[in-house]
């Protein structure tokens, strides 16, 4: 069965994370989404701040897997397989979409969708909540990143008006309602075999960096736990678990 969403919407929030774990603590069940249709203080992966974008989509869904803590980086990959799919039916050349590791999502070699995976566990060390934050370019790219992102409107069959991040956000929350039970239900592999259909292709050169360390190569493809597999220069396959990818495409480096 898949997640049956209770959606709260906000005009204005600081995160729509923020509001959510909130919530969580409180005990709200599986399915609770929140919406902002502006953020004032949104953020990404490594403590970025999200910048904010008239008409764009900023929502927040909480999730209670049934998995090992140390499983919980697969929920990015589920995240951005939903997200692909969904996004897919409103681009003119769905083809332009790639997924990034572990949880960006891009259009012409530009970003245009985020994720942020936010846990916490229970007294006992045990998984308890996942809030998945998902931040849409779908009208613009966040003021000032213009060379680096963009929105799915540029990219779309038809013209997106402001109310159409409402048709976008449900068909994001469908496809993630779909996609999680899949993975709930018959584990990571038909998540990893859909992930790499829509990932950037095997030999696209890729930079990750891991602490101080920065590791270049050729993407391989993500392991059976969700990790990232490198090929170094001197034929070295390397798993990553963590880190911060640069990936080389026509359009630079993303």
């Amino acid at each position: 069965m898949t997640v049956r969403w209770d959606l709260r919407l906000f005009e204005e929030a600081a995160s729509t994370q923020d509001i959510l774990k909130d919530l969580a603590r409180t005990g709200v069940p599986q399915g609770t989404a929140v919406q902002a249709l502006s953020q004032t203080a949104g953020r990404g992966r490594h403590g970025r701040e999200w910048e904010p974008g008239a008409g764009n989509l900023y929502l927040s869904v909480l999730l209670r897997p049934a998995c090992a803590l140390q499983d919980i980086g697969q929920l990015g990959l589920v995240a951005g397989v939903a997200i692909g799919q969904a996004l897919a039916p409103f681009l003119e050349n769905p083809s332009l979409l790639r997924l990034k590791w572990p949880n960006d999502v891009f259009l012409s070699g530009k970003k245009c969708a985020g994720i942020l995976i936010e846990t916490d566990t229970i007294p006992s060390g045990d998984f308890a909540w996942a809030v998945v934050g998902m931040g849409v370019n779908i009208l613009e790219a966040p003021a000032g990143l213009s060379s680096r992102a963009t929105g799915i409107a540029a990219h779309a069959k038809k013209n997106i008006p402001a109310p159409g991040r409402d048709e976008v956000r449900e068909a994001i929350l469908k496809e993630l309602g779909d996609v999680f039970t899949l993975w709930q239900d018959s584990g990571f592999e038909p998540i990893r075999r859909a992930w790499l259909a829509l990932a950037h292709p095997p030999g696209t050169p890729m930079s990750v960096k891991v602490g101080a360390m920065i590791h270049e190569g050729l993407f391989q493809d993500v392991d059976e736990t969700g990790g990232l597999r490198l090929r170094e220069q001197d034929g070295t396959l390397r798993t990553i678990t963590g880190g911060e990818v640069f990936v080389q495409t026509d359009g630079g480096t993303g």
